[in-house]
């Protein structure tokens, strides 16, 4: 997957076609959700994608609420994402994030490359068998034995 040149009007689009593939939306008010790592894994295991944080789904629809302390949200995930003990690899750096104002509010947008054929799987936690995860349409799937 190519990295869309993310700015405030390609998050507005992406927001109004809904979750796919390679789009994932977030709210991350209360802090950086445990479901991401099963989405970066998902990712990284198909063909990468974008999530964005600061983001609610409300009557079927998306909505940017925006981040309470995106400098925070931003430093957690890059913190959680180089520990090795969220992800099996790092996938992400700071050149990946991307803080921007969208609708004058704070989103947190997350660039996930798809894994080198070395690196997978990516799988989150300690053990492949339990821990990996691969996208169909907008959905994160744990992979079966013979998947992994």
């Amino acid at each position: 997957m190519t990295t869309p040149i993310l700015t405030p009007d390609t998050i507005l689009a992406a927001l109004a076609l809904g979750e796919d593939e390679d789009w994932e939306f977030e709210s991350a008010r209360g802090g950086i959700p445990a479901s991401l790592w099963e989405t970066v894994s998902a990712m990284a295991n198909t063909r990468g994608g974008t999530v964005v944080l600061g983001v609610v789904q409300k009557n079927g629809h998306f909505e940017v609420q925006g981040l309470r302390r995106p400098n925070k949200a931003r430093q957690q995930l890059l913190d959680l994402a180089n520990s090795g003990d969220k992800i099996s690899a790092k996938l992400f750096g700071p050149g990946d994030l991307r803080l921007m104002s969208v609708e004058g509010l704070q989103v947190l947008a997350v660039c996930i490359p798809r894994a080198g054929r070395r690196q997978r799987p990516v799988y989150v936690g300690h053990n492949p068998l339990l821990g990996t995860y691969r996208r169909g349409g907008e959905g994160d799937y744990r992979c079966n034995d013979f998947e992994v």
